[in-house]
């Protein structure tokens, strides 16, 4: 017969984020919304708006 050998599960409990760990995700959320906000800006200066419509060129007068 196989003798077979058992351990109790240990539970690994983490420890608190440092400050810099917890300024670093605060700095990389700012970065993600900045780049959002400046990609819609861009979208809203190049496509002239949001009451314009896309493919609407040939119905504008010149």
């Amino acid at each position: 017969m196989a003798s077979t050998t058992w351990s109790p599960m240990t539970t690994v409990t983490e420890a608190p984020l440092a400050p810099h760990e917890r300024i670093r995700n605060a700095a990389d959320i700012s970065v993600i919304v900045i780049y959002f906000v400046v990609v819609m800006a861009v979208g809203l200066w190049v496509g002239g708006g949001p009451g314009t419509l896309m493919g609407s060129e040939g119905q504008r007068e010149v």
